[in-house]
């Protein structure tokens, strides 16, 4: 499932200070979807990643009521079976949510997953000779047609 870091509270801000209300999960994620110059793509990348975990883990419960453990079985759950790039673009959703949110609310950090290695071969320019070989033993040198006159 990968390693889950629980990101310490930050200092309370003064009393007054705006920052000082703790918003929901859902009014959270809409203010650093919609607080932010983003492209489309982003905003839409992020929303795919951030809309389960909203959908989850209650989106009216206040953002402070998360916890590492919780975001990680949602994360886990919802991308658990898709390939190492998928991961790691959500994983950078919610990465980036929780660096903006950092100062204001504790919550989680999931780590990458490791690729795995292609081991995929090009066959080389020359053809398939060497690479493949015949069932007739013509890849031992033996020519089956001339050795059959």
């Amino acid at each position: 499932m990968g390693h889950v870091v629980h990101f310490p509270p930050a200092a309370s801000p003064e009393p007054d200070h705006p920052l000082r209300h703790v918003p929901s999960l859902a009014g959270a994620v809409e203010a650093f979807l919609g607080g932010r110059a983003l492209a489309a793509a982003t905003r839409r990348t992020y929303r795919q990643a951030l809309g389960p975990l909203v959908e989850a883990l209650d989106g009216d419960c206040p953002v402070t009521d998360l916890d590492a453990d919780r975001v990680a079985a949602v994360f886990a759950e919802r991308w658990d079976g898709c390939a190492a790039a998928t991961w790691n673009t959500r994983r950078v959703a919610v990465q980036a949510f929780t660096t903006w949110c950092q100062e204001r609310w504790p919550l989680a950090e999931v780590a990458p997953r490791r690729r795995q290695a292609d081991n995929t071969r090009a066959i080389p320019l020359g053809g398939s000779r060497g690479v493949v070989a015949p069932a007739d033993g013509a890849a031992s040198g033996e020519d089956p047609v001339a050795d059959a006159v």
